[in-house]
């Protein structure tokens, strides 16, 4: 089964993609080929296809769930769907945490429409943790992450 991954970033969503991709899901050649040539201890698990389309979205958008939604049925959906899939061969797994919690009503349509059958999983992590890790992570206050953490859930709520 394929599987699209979110969450508030810092929240486990690498841990889980990297456990998929060891179960057997493919993370596609441009992940793959990235993660081959990475020195570093911290594998990539983000392919950077579906993140720059998920952030196209959102800046097109303004991060206006509406305006984005008739985004992805014109431009995303004609020229940006086939090129994230491109490279993965079923079953594949694909993580964006932002981009899969806040656009997931938008990408469950399109790929319904296309009839590529999917799973979504969504990591929760105490919010204290998250807040802790992303505020040194992404060297913002912790207020900020809260906000963030508060509105990736939310978001997948309403």
């Amino acid at each position: 089964m394929n599987v699209m991954v979110g969450g508030c970033p810092r929240s486990g969503t690498s841990c889980i993609t990297d456990a998929l991709s060891r179960c057997g899901l493919d993370l596609g050649q441009r992940l793959s080929k990235i993660r081959r040539k990475s020195t570093h201890q911290r594998l990539a698990t983000e392919d950077p296809v579906f993140v720059a389309a998920n952030t196209q979205v959102f800046e097109t958008a303004d991060c206006d769930r509406r305006r984005a939604e008739s985004f992805f049925d014109s431009k995303i959906q004609r020229e940006g769907v086939d090129r994230v899939f491109d490279d993965k061969t079923d079953p594949w797994v694909l993580k964006d945490p932002i981009g899969v919690s806040l656009l997931y009503p938008l990408w469950r349509k399109v790929l319904n429409e296309r009839g590529i059958k999917f799973r979504a999983v969504f990591v929760l992590r105490h919010p204290s943790s998250v807040i802790s890790s992303g505020s040194s992570f992404f060297s913002i206050r912790p207020d900020r992450m809260a906000k963030i953490w508060w509105q990736t859930y939310q978001s997948l709520l309403t």
